[in-house]
């Protein structure tokens, strides 16, 4: 090398002197001029060249020397290799994870080295010899072996200067690099560099690789967080782990531990004066024992360090410790997150300049006396940290700050966007952050601290949504957005919600929507009039006045255009979206789907091309919360047309084929509607790098006619995850591990699988992969529950047959895990939410709450399919998908119960059911007295609450704060207390109307003011001593009424079984049972079975069903009576539905007005109308789909060509007025064996 210099000056004198004589031709000057310009062009020319061929112009030369656990080979296969020049070839792609720049590919018969250099592909690699030179040249040789070069920092730092011949960097023109990698675990020895000669650009760098397209298989490196997966150096020994004696060190993503509690127990040291060191995008943890993270030693007179990106934490004394160096010294310490020290940063004698920073959780953020450039510091003390504009006495939110994940939380409100941009500070400039993710200047400004939070995108995706959502009614309506902030003067429609794209009349055009206006996202939801709002790069758009022009889309019009980025064509306005690096950017992109009516989304989908990180993820889901959208788009553990679902029919398709990594799915509906399609596929990722995969809360299923393929299929590299989802009727497998690939983790937690062939199958033979399979149902497989699954990480899966892994007599909840059968509300109708009556499921999975919070993968697993949450820690899970709620049954009684009307029951129990701060817990009886709304504590836990209602076995807390334990005392005060005996569960409230009623209820109910869900309904019934046979009886519950409405249902979920009602008095406008108008969606699955309702037929106007929410749906009405509404304009029954779903099925109207049926795809069977003032059967020409049929009428009007009579007299037992008895009479001839077999759907 030093030879090759040496010509190349030689060469440049030569050209200098030739250089010198042309001038002097060219240019001809007299005497002593002209010796002159000979002299200083041959000079200047002569130290060109030198300077051009030294280390800094020509380039230092790059050693690598790879660091691992083992110097094991992990070549890929046995092929054959081609080295030439520096470029190296191999015959097989190599695809370890562990394999990259610096280590040593031994090759050809005499065992030829050289040194990766360089990654192109996984078959295309550079190389160089063991000092930096181009390698011995072969063609098609053998590979012996690739491996590590040293099997630890330590080795590595010793044995370096053997393989360069020297340990004078300088003298042989070298930068030395140690990239690091994981093995199998901790690098345990202790390291001291020592013993080079080095300087500013012959330096050496200790770090982890993680560019995957030019360094590494997978990153070596954290991702902001302590992950025993990758490169961590943790001596098993009581001593430093790093000491530092000589100059220009740098150190860049490690992880770096301590478990010494010596009294000078530091981190990482530096023992000498130098002016090249830097520690980068690293964590230092000190598992309070060590006294400091860094730290410099007593007696250094001058140096100059650089610290930046790095996470310290759990130090007993300083974070960083500036020990005195000197007053010459210069420390610049830049965006770190400091937790958990004595002192985070102890500044003595020289001048440290710290900026952007966070202190947290010391006793001590900032001490000492800082460089007056310090500034934009962080601290939760008062008057701590240095600058002007730096904030004390202030909380950071990080996301989870217990388990040591110190990334902002999207929460926070005062780092996040807080800090300086460093981007080109004049002495530390940097625009990445401790991830590697891009500090967005440009969007927003910098962090405070070593993360930068993901901007978060949002998209919204409407299954062939062209037209405008919302619009401002020719002007009727206006908006105003201030600092972010939209306020509509008018409420917006509750299907509206994030992701979608508002347009603002902003440009030259007035009045009309444009290319020259301005495009916005909805990024969140306060309430129908305000919605914050965001650009299309997620930044803080500008303020703009009141506007009268707007109008908003869905941003796509399919699940395929939001991934390839093809905007609705409705929108004039182009925007980012499609393969986008999320990390370069620093982006978390959110793509919310929508329903469009009961519109499939139909179009294949492969998620591809998006460069994705840990922070910086793609995640495709159904918005629920309000905060998000007025309505949910989700759905309720049930498949459902009017929720937003995707379907694919292509002939060995796939609905949703996901190649990329870092992507969450949650919440979707997935149909296979061809024999062969299958659900979703896990690809594996692309340059096999870091990869986790979401599949959460979804519902996959195969449609076909004779299905078979997969539902859910693993081919991914690397941690997929797949919960709480309901697979069923795949021909093949419902759940499959069909990748071979090496060093992977599959979970399978808590998911139902029920009529495929195959339940639950893994692939056998995967080398150092594992599988983690808990808490699934399994169950009416064609061939098998589960096969192939031998891994030791399985617990709580129950078989309907014999091959649950967990062969124990005890295994789940205390009985076998083997063939058991589960009950489901309507396993027919593929409702499998756990029935009330099961005693397989409920309860007896593992509480999997630890495990949980010691994992970054486990992310949705603490709620079920529907969003419920599951239980706390000390109590068993439910298993598989759903976690079944339990029946809150106080009684309502005319004595004796806990209350004596409906009315009071309904004011009483009236509650936020779907909250997780709301549960039911199970007590051995009350001691004392519990009002309801008590406020109470757990004497062991401290946990309180709120008391909604004690019966005499249970007990209905809300507002729960804490976690109430299994077999503590809760009270309200000393004697007035109950003993739980589990740890709650999600609750239904049900009113148990029991006992004798020689009265009936007179006060009006009206169901109001609750929060409910599909699995957590509001459920009204009789018991068999309280509930009529059919006919009318005044010894039975009744709820009669004069003057108002008799029931009234404001809610959805609510079902209303076994009740008498009768309309008294001469008031019109009045019913039995009453759906109010409304103008969302907010009153759907109500149920209304064998119940009486009765009119004293007095005055006209009355309804017996009145249902007059136009938006609800899934109506279901059955064996019901209902009779005697029959004075002028009076009906049995009026729906009024613009969306359908009611189903009305085998019930008996008599001597009424009308029953009116304004509704759309209703399906009606096996009803009988007899006696009608008007049409029996009154609809429009859409009232009715395919499938009505069976019903009677006594004129023409019964719908239905299947089964259907018109113009028949049904036989009763008596229809005397008073004594009507609407049993079917021995003798009937029309009804009696003419109805068809109903299910509801």
């Amino acid at each position: 090398m030093i030879y090759r210099k040496l010509t190349l000056i030689l060469f440049f004198i030569i050209i200098g002197l030739s250089s010198a004589s042309l001038a002097s031709r060219v240019y001809p000057v007299a005497g002593n001029r002209k010796f002159r310009l000979n002299v200083f062009l041959f000079l200047f020319l002569v130290f060109i060249g030198g300077f051009s061929f030294t280390s800094s112009a020509y380039g230092v030369t790059q050693v690598y020397y790879s660091v691992g656990q083992n110097t094991d080979s992990h070549e890929t296969g046995a092929g054959n290799v081609t080295v030439s020049g520096t470029a190296v070839t191999f015959t097989v792609d190599q695809t370890a994870t562990n394999m990259g720049v610096g280590d040593v590919i031994d090759y050809d018969t005499d065992n030829k080295l050289c040194y990766i250099s360089g990654k192109t592909s996984g078959t295309v690699w550079s190389c160089t010899n063991a000092t930096g030179g181009t390698p011995t040249s072969a063609t098609g040789v053998v590979v012996n072996s690739i491996s590590h070069a040293f099997n630890s920092l330590s080795v590595a730092e010793a044995g370096a200067p053997t393989l360069l011949g020297n340990s004078d960097l300088t003298a042989i023109d070298v930068q030395l690099n140690f990239p690091c990698y994981y093995d199998t675990g901790a690098d345990t020895t202790a390291v001291t560099i020592d013993g080079y000669t080095t300087d500013a650009t012959r330096y050496i760098k200790v770090y982890t690789p993680n560019n995957i397209a030019t360094e590494v298989n997978q990153s070596q490196r954290h991702s902001g967080k302590w992950d025993d997966g990758k490169y961590n150096l943790n001596p098993n020994i009581a001593t430093r782990p790093i000491i530092i004696q000589i100059d220009n060190i740098k150190v860049d993503g490690l992880q770096i531990s301590s478990s010494y509690s010596g009294s000078w127990s530091q981190i990482f040291y530096i023992a000498v004066d130098g002016t090249g060191y830097e520690l980068s995008n690293s964590i230092l943890k000190g598992n309070n024992l060590a006294t400091d993270g860094i730290y410099t030693s007593n007696g250094i007179s001058s140096m100059a360090v650089k610290i930046w990106n790095n996470i310290i934490y759990d130090v007993t004394g300083r974070a960083i410790n500036e020990n005195y160096t000197g007053a010459t010294s210069t420390w610049l310490v830049y965006a770190n997150t400091i937790y958990g020290c004595a002192v985070g940063l102890q500044r003595t004698e020289s001048a440290i300049t710290s900026k952007n920073n966070i202190a947290q959780n010391c006793a001590d953020g900032y001490n000492g006396t800082f460089d007056a450039a310090s500034d934009y510091n962080i601290s939760d003390l008062a008057a701590d940290a240095p600058g002007a504009n730096s904030k004390n006495s202030t909380t950071v939110s990080f996301v989870d700050a217990p388990n040591k994940d110190f990334h902002l939380s999207q929460s926070d409100t005062v780092a996040r966007n807080a800090g300086a941009d460093l981007s080109a500070d004049a002495n530390l400039s940097f625009a990445t952050d401790i991830d590697g993710a891009s500090r967005n200047v440009s969007i927003n400004t910098w962090d405070i601290g070593a993360d930068e939070t993901a901007t978060q995108i949002y998209r919204s995706v409407g299954p062939g949504a062209t037209a405008v959502l919302e619009s401002d009614t020719a002007h009727a309506r206006t908006v105003t957005l201030t600092s972010g902030v939209a306020t509509f003067s008018v409420a917006l429609a509750d299907n509206v919600g994030v992701g979608d794209a508002l347009i603002i009349d902003t440009g030259g055009t007035a009045d009309a929507i444009d290319a020259s206006d301005t495009l916005l996202f909805i990024h969140g939801r306060t309430d129908s009039t305000h919605y914050t709002l965001r650009t299309h790069t997620g930044a803080i758009p500008a303020d703009i006045a009141v506007n009268d022009t707007y109008q908003i889309y869905r941003a796509y019009t399919s699940l395929s255009l939001a991934e390839a980025g093809t905007k609705n064509t409705s929108i004039p306005i182009t925007f980012n979206g499609g393969d986008r690096d999320l990390v370069a950017n620093n982006e978390e992109w959110n793509i919310a789907c929508y329903a469009n009516g009961v519109t499939a989304d139909t179009a294949y989908v492969a998620v591809n091309g998006w460069t994705t990180g840990a922070q910086n993820y793609i995640k495709i889901y159904t918005p629920v919360n309000l905060i998000e959208v007025g309505i949910s788009q989700r759905h309720n553990g049930k498949w459902d047309t009017g929720k937003y679902y995707i379907e694919q029919s292509a002939d060995w398709s796939m609905v949703l084929n996901i190649f990329s990594n870092y992507v969450r799915v949650v919440g979707l509906q997935l149909d296979a509607r061809n024999s062969n399609t299958y659900g979703v596929v896990l690809e594996t990722g692309s340059g096999k790098t870091n990869s986790y995969r979401l599949i959460d809360s979804n519902i996959i299923r195969n449609s076909a006619t004779s299905p078979a393929n997969r539902g859910i299929e693993f081919r991914t590299y690397q941690t997929s995850v797949v919960s709480n989802n309901l697979v069923y009727n795949f021909g093949n497998t419902g759940i499959k591990v069909a990748s071979y690939e090496a060093y992977s983790s599959y979970f399978a937690y808590n998911n139902t699988v029920i009529n495929s062939n195959y339940g639950i199958s893994g692939a056998p033979n995967i080398a150092n992969s594992e599988y983690y399979i808990k808490n699934n149902i399994s169950q009416n497989n064609a061939v098998v529950d589960f096969d192939s699954l031998t891994s030791t990480f399985t617990t709580n899966n129950i078989s309907s047959d014999a091959t649950s892994p967990n062969s124990g007599a005890t295994d789940c909840g205390g009985h076998s895990c083997r063939n058991q059968i589960v009950l489901f509300i309507d396993f027919a109708n593929k409702d499998f939410h756990l029935a009330q009556t099961d005693t397989m499921a409920r309860g007896a999975g593992a509480n999997l709450t630890a495990e949980i919070a010691a994992s970054e993968y486990l992310l949705a697993m603490t709620r079920d399919v529907d969003g419920q949450l599951r239980n706390p820690v000390g109590a068993g899970w439910d298993i598989g998908a759903d976690e079944g709620t339990v029946e809150f049954t106080p009684t309502v009684m005319q004595s004796g119960g806990d209350y004596s009307t409906l009315s009071s029951w309904e004011a009483g129990v009236q509650t936020d059911l779907v909250a997780t701060t709301t549960r039911v817990f199970a007590h051995g009886g009350i001691t004392g007295t519990i009002a309801d709304n008590a406020s109470v504590t757990g004497l062991t836990s401290n946990a309180t609450a709120t008391v909604v209602h004690a019966s005499a076995n249970q007990i209905l807390l809300e507002n729960i704060s804490g976690t109430f334990a299994s077999g503590e005392t809760v009270q309200v005060t000393a004697g007035n207390s109950v003993v739980i005996s589990d740890n709650g569960n999600p609750a239904s409230a049900v009113a148990k109307i029991d006992g004798a009623w020689t009265a009936a209820d007179t006060t009006a109910v009206d169901i109001d003011g609750w929060n409910s869900g599909a699995d957590n309904y509001i459920k009204v019934y009789t018991t068999p001593t309280a509930r009529h046979l059919g006919k009318y009886d005044t010894t039975k519950y009744r709820l009669e009424m004069t003057i108002n409405n008799a029931l009234t249902v404001e809610e959805a979920n609510v079902a209303v079984d076994g009740l008498q009602i009768y309309l008294k008095g001469t008031n019109q406008w009045r019913n039995g049972v009453y759906i109010p108008a409304a103008s969302v969606e907010t009153r759907s699955n109500f149920k209304l079975s064998n119940n009486i309702i009765r009119d004293e037929g007095i005055i006209d106007n009355r309804y017996g069903l009145n249902i007059a929410n136009e938006l609800s749906n899934n109506w279901k009405i059955y064996n019901n009576i209902i009779y005697n509404f029959s004075v002028a304009n009076s009906y049995s029954y009026w729906i009024n539905s613009q969306v359908g779903g009611a189903q009305l099925y085998s019930n008996t109207f008599y001597n009424n007005g009308k029953n009116n049926f304004n509704w759309q795809s209703g399906i009606v069977k096996n009803n009988i109308s007899q006696g009608c003032g008007g049409s029996c059967f009154n609809g429009t020409a859409d009232s009715y789909i395919a499938g009505t049929s069976n019903n009677i009428s006594s004129d023409g009007t019964a719908p239905g060509s299947s089964g259907s009579k018109i113009n028949a007299q049904v036989k009763f037992i008596s229809t005397v007025a008073g004594s009507e008895d609407f049993h079917l009479a021995p003798d009937d001839k029309f009804a009696k064996d003419a109805g068809v077999e109903t299910r509801l759907i």
